[in-house]
């Protein structure tokens, strides 16, 4: 094999791990948009942020690949595909806690995927154009990319921002209004897409513990210290009741049954007898002892 034979099979390889990497960009853009698409508090956003990152695919030509110098887009291409690997996991978690949690930090997670945007922005400009022949035309898809991530906005929208201050004030304040936590639960309800009933409160319920277990394992105490403000916001609406009022519920129940048991014959009392030392029995118990 000569010299120009063993630069070729460099070549070669050289654009096959491209093609790879560009596969898993194109695989990771995929999976985001289905991720947004049936976001529903900010959806506005996320989708535009969606939308953005499909542009992507028009650099994933074999023309393009062909104007591209191989280790610089190497390393940009590893880069990018960790980056919207990142986004999809802050989508991933935005989606499935629980949604007085998903309001709370609504502000906090549209400020780090705009961050994420203008970072993705910045990796597609280190791409190194090196074909003429394609690179004028290119180069302005390219730069329409990255001015269309740079110049996006990520707003939570001003009822979002309303509710989540509700929800602050209320576990700030640590209020039990039964009242207020039914109607700011009706409002988050709403906002997320959900009924306000009793298997929604459960199901938060679920979530919000489960979330607190793990930032009390992950060493966070402010983090679980605020979900347990917001389980004790979500309980004082007593829509369900908390494992302490049922075994107290249970507990009563119990005792009122065996108060209405008769002593004498250890079934429940029709006919109940008073005798002078204050005990009631069975009339027919009475009568055939």
């Amino acid at each position: 094999m000569d010299s120009m034979d063993f630069k070729i099979g460099i070549e070669d390889v050289g654009v096959a791990v491209l093609q790879e990497l560009w596969n898993k960009v194109a695989l990771q853009t995929l999976e985001l948009v289905s991720e947004t698409r049936d976001m529903v508090l900010e959806k506005d956003s996320f989708q535009e942020f969606s939308r953005r990152i499909s542009e992507l695919n028009i650099l994933n030509t074999l023309e393009v690949q062909a104007a591209m110098d191989s280790e610089p887009t190497k390393a940009a291409l590893e880069t990018l595909n960790s980056q919207l690997t990142k986004a999809c996991k802050i989508i991933k978690d935005y989606k499935s806690g629980s949604s007085f949690r998903l309001v709370l930090q609504s502000h906090s997670v549209l400020l780090q995927m705009q961050d994420l945007a203008k970072e993705i922005a910045k990796t597609i400009s280190s791409f190194q154009l090196v074909n003429l022949d394609v690179t004028l035309s290119l180069k302005f898809k390219t730069d329409q990319i990255i001015s269309n991530l740079r110049s996006m906005q990520f707003r939570a929208a001003a009822e979002t921002e309303t509710i989540a201050s509700e929800i602050g004030k209320s576990i700030t304040q640590n209020s039990r209004n039964q009242e207020n936590a039914i109607e700011l639960l009706k409002k988050i309800a709403e906002a997320v897409g959900k009924s306000a009933n009793a298997s929604m409160v459960q199901n938060e319920l679920a979530l919000l513990k489960h979330e607190k277990e793990e930032m009390e394992a992950q060493k966070k105490q402010a983090e679980a210290l605020q979900l347990s403000q917001l389980i004790q916001l979500l309980n004082s609406t007593e829509i369900v009741t908390s494992p302490q009022d049922e075994d107290i519920a249970i507990y009563h129940q119990q005792y009122l049954i065996e108060s209405f048991k008769c002593l004498l014959c250890n079934e429940i009392m029709t006919d109940p007898v008073a005798i002078h030392c204050g005990h009631s029995f069975e009339r027919q118990a009475i009568q055939e002892h």
